[in-house]
């Protein structure tokens, strides 16, 4: 009967009844059962809309994902990776630009758990959009807020990639201003320097605004 129940309500969610999120504790209390009906639904989909995009549901997969997020399954992490390598018009046009300005950077957050590091790989590959290397950015910061990862670990790998930065080992500025913006909300102590350093080169693009510029300084 349980099983019976769990099924539906599992369909009902991957339909986007939201009012079926209302029974927060059945979900979060049979997480493990409903992690086995959805997550082969999710791994479908995400093949589909890499490999078969026109037998991709759409909805089926937005919201799959969202309970991936909602479950913490660490299990669909690696899964929703895949499609990070999609051109970022492709994204927005079938998931939508929320799904890219807010909902990707929690779902990554709340999947990630221990495998934080691959979100590195993201954002390091100027083959990848902007606009989702700046996600996983903000993925990062999300975890250090919810206390899933140490803040310090986080600063040192930001503080590194800006040295590369600075040192001209790696030509990415666009990456620098989004680093640096997270780097604010975590307090920037540890990287004051780099930071600084990036604002002496003026002939880089780094729109943070005098506002950010002048608490750097302090």
């Amino acid at each position: 009967m349980l099983a019976d129940s769990l099924e539906t309500l599992v369909k009902n969610i991957l339909n986007k009844n939201i009012s079926d999120l209302s029974d927060l504790d059945k979900i979060k209390n049979n997480a493990k059962k409903i992690s086995k009906i959805y997550f082969p639904v999710l791994s479908k989909e995400i093949d589909n809309f890499i490999t078969k995009r026109n037998e991709t549901n759409y909805k089926t997969l937005y919201c799959s994902m969202q309970l991936a997020g909602y479950l913490e399954d660490k299990n669909a992490f690696f899964l929703i990776l895949k499609i990070l390598n999609l051109p970022i018009d492709i994204i927005e046009e079938f998931l939508g630009e929320h799904f890219v300005d807010i909902d990707l950077q929690y779902i990554l957050a709340y999947t990630a758990n221990d495998s934080w590091e691959s979100l590195k790989k993201i954002i390091e590959d100027p083959s990848i959009d902007k606009f989702i290397r700046e996600n996983c950015i903000k993925a990062l910061k999300i975890l250090v807020f919810r206390d899933k990862i140490n803040r310090l670990d986080v600063l040192n790998y930001f503080k590194s990639y800006l040295n590369k930065i600075i040192n001209e080992e790696v030509d990415d500025d666009e990456m620098a201003t989004s680093i640096i913006a997270s780097i604010l909300d975590l307090y920037p102590y540890e990287c004051l320097e780099e930071i600084k350093e990036l604002f002496g080169l003026y002939s880089r693009n780094l729109s943070l605004g005098i506002y950010n510029f002048k608490i750097i300084l302090q």
